[in-house]
């Protein structure tokens, strides 16, 4: 009799796949048949002896969606996801609720699931996307960057989609242009580019109508998965195009001037901004504007106006507002900052209160709260600088003022010391000096020895190679310094006074979480040098000659001997100035002199490169800001 062979099974073999119930095949299969009816009552029947089985639930859950009963199709796959935690069905529930416009359930759902599981990419995919539509561009930002540490590298990834919508929706042409080359060069296909090509070109000024027909051509793509039909038709022409949208352009077509608008006195607008302002103030009769003194909103290109509205033809007036307009994807952000960091942190006095938003394609505005009076002067603290009819006590005293009154809400209460590498981080800056152009066409790299300035007499080694020997020599130190949330951006025309007292901040773009002292390093270097690069006495070879021993002076001296120093008058506010900054920080933080001085040395450090990384510098200030840069660094060698 023969012997019977011995089945011998492999350990790594994967155990045989579970085969679901026929009634559950049966439910499918009327399902897709279009007999929706008889597949719930198969499937019903199915639960009533195994209710707890979580893919009858979900099979009756699509079932429900497909006959329109959306509320206990979701009760259904709520139930399923307690019994059976899937990724899948956890977004596909948090789509079902944001088609509902029930955001915030959504938001639940989505967190939960990533709470009990971080690495779910459709999960965290389909957050992103909840976000964006929710106007949550900094969370969106953050949740995207997460996504894409994930992903794989390869020439398109989903995560892609989700940037290019989020440069839509924040109206930022240029990087969105970037991120089509950058697709370009990685030779992605025709047919998953013309996504990408579409929404590039009408944010940059194209037909909405041919963006909504390309968009409704990608749809009805007959292979289109399940995930990027849900994405696809998640998107609206009309979100962004914000006030701009296609009906409102169509009612004022027709309507024409019978239309009731704002009457608009004393300021100009391009025809989108004026679509924005009409939107801020339309409850009005007329609004008069006025730039304000001397701000010119500060680089950014953003322009900030003082609002005079009008209610009816008796007259009845309100108090002034502020209108800020400019770059959507600034104040877009900036609003979501003031709502995060802001509010119930700084007193209310001390900064304006959002009173209405309104965006375009592109460009976007702001109506905020003013505190002061409508018979009263406004201006910049820049004009206290410049200006010699202010004191330099008085600049002393708003600066005083500035940092202890109006910020201590922030520079006190959300604050922590912690061990920081600083002289690890002064590393980035140092490359951001690499090709840095001066007047006679030098580049700086690190292949130059050094630099030579004959016109203030000095010659320096090249402060790229300083920083690299002082990152290399004390980049292992690690100093226990006050993280918390600050300005980001604190220059002498983001703080406004009147001729009243009143003192308010405004420009929360850059604002965040970062070390303490980079505010008052951030405006030290302001009014030491972007208030000095308009004075054109101060571009004179006996001022530069002074400055520069001004600013060695300042790099190498205690607070008692920058006290006693006697400079001429029309130097003593930059000097003054410097020291009330150093002294306030100092004090507010009880750190001695001999600790706090190195640490806010690589603070001024870090502003005077940003500084010269805007480009608006005159030559002959930036030649000092190389000097002040070498000088820092040399001194902070030494100390080591």
């Amino acid at each position: 009799m023969p012997s019977k062979e011995r089945r011998s099974y492999n350990r790594t073999e994967k155990p045989p796949v579970e085969i679901e119930p026929v009634e559950i095949r049966r439910a499918r299969a009327k399902s897709a048949s279009g007999d929706s009816p008889s597949a719930l009552k198969t499937i019903d029947s199915f639960l009533e002896a195994n209710p707890l089985d979580s893919a009858a639930l979900f099979v009756r859950s699509r079932i429900l969606y497909e006959m329109g009963d959306r509320p206990a199709s979701l009760a259904a796959k709520l139930k399923a996801l307690k019994l059976k935690r899937a990724s899948t069905d956890a977004a596909h529930i948090a789509e079902m609720l944001m088609e509902d416009d029930l955001f915030d359930e959504a938001e639940m759902v989505l967190r939960a699931r990533l709470d009990d599981d971080d690495d779910q990419h459709l999960t965290r995919f389909t957050l992103c996307r909840l976000l964006l539509e929710s106007d949550k561009y900094l969370e969106a930002g953050e949740e995207i960057e997460r996504l894409a540490k994930r992903s794989k590298a390869t020439a398109i990834r989903r995560v892609d989609y989700l940037i290019a919508l989020r440069l839509a929706l924040l109206g930022d042409s240029k990087n969105l242009e970037e991120l089509v080359a950058r697709l370009v060069g990685d030779g992605v296909t025709e047919s998953r580019l013309e996504f990408f090509e579409a929404i590039s070109e009408f944010i940059n000024g194209g037909d909405p109508d041919r963006f909504a027909a390309i968009l409704g051509k990608i749809r009805s793509e007959p292979r289109l998965s399940r995930f990027y039909q849900s994405f696809y038709k998640s998107m609206s022409v009309d979100k962004f195009l914000g006030v701009e949208n296609r009906s409102r352009g169509e009612f004022r077509k027709v309507l024409g001037t019978r239309l009731k608008l704002p009457k608009i006195k004393g300021a100009e607008f391009t025809s989108a901004e004026k679509v924005i302002v009409d939107s801020l103030f339309g409850r009005y009769l007329s609004v008069r504007f006025h730039e304000i003194d001397d701000q010119d909103a500060g680089m950014s290109g953003d322009r900030v106006l003082r609002a005079h509205t009008e209610l009816s033809r008796k007259g009845e007036k309100e108090n002034s507002c502020l209108l800020k307009i400019g770059a959507k994807y600034r104040l877009a952000v900036e609003r979501e900052k003031m709502a995060a960091y802001v509010q119930n942190r700084l007193h209310p006095r001390y900064h304006p209160q959002v009173l209405g938003f309104a965006s375009g394609r592109t460009d976007a505005g702001m109506r905020l709260s003013w505190a002061s009076g409508d018979d009263e002067e406004l201006f910049s603290l820049r004009r206290i600088f410049t200006d010699a009819e202010y004191s330099c006590e008085r600049l002393e005293y708003e600066i005083n003022r500035l940092m202890t009154d109006v910020l201590k809400g922030w520079y006190i209460d959300n604050v922590h010391m912690r061990q920081i590498e600083i002289y690890k981080l002064l590393k980035k800056y140092a490359d951001k000096l690499v090709g840095v152009t001066l007047a006679d066409g030098t580049v700086l790299d690190r292949t130059v020895p050094e630099l030579e300035f004959p016109e203030i007499n000095r010659c320096i080694r090249n402060p790229i190679l300083v920083m690299d020997e002082l990152v290399k020599s004390r980049g292992k130190e690690s100093v226990k310094v006050p993280v918390g949330l600050h300005h980001g951006d604190l220059n002498s025309r983001n703080v406004l006074l009147d001729s009243g007292g009143h003192i308010c901040l405004i420009d929360f773009y850059k604002s965040g979480r970062g070390v303490i002292f980079q505010d008052a390093a951030r405006l030290e270097v302001d009014l030491r040098y972007e208030a000095l690069n308009t004075m054109e006495k101060f571009h004179r070879s006996e001022y530069l000659i002074e400055l520069t021993w001004m600013d060695s002076f300042l790099v190498a001296s205690s607070f008692k001997n920058i006290e006693k120093v006697d400079v001429r008058r029309s130097m003593e506010k930059r000097l003054r100035s410097a020291l009330q900054l150093r002294k306030v920080m100092s004090s507010m933080y009880n750190m001695p002199e001999k600790v706090f001085a190195p640490i806010y040395k690589c603070s001024l450090l870090s502003a005077l490169i940003r500084l010269l990384g805007y480009g608006y510098l005159k030559d002959e200030l930036v030649k000092l800001a190389l000097v002040e840069i070498s000088d820092l660094s040399e001194r902070l060698l030494a100390e080591g």
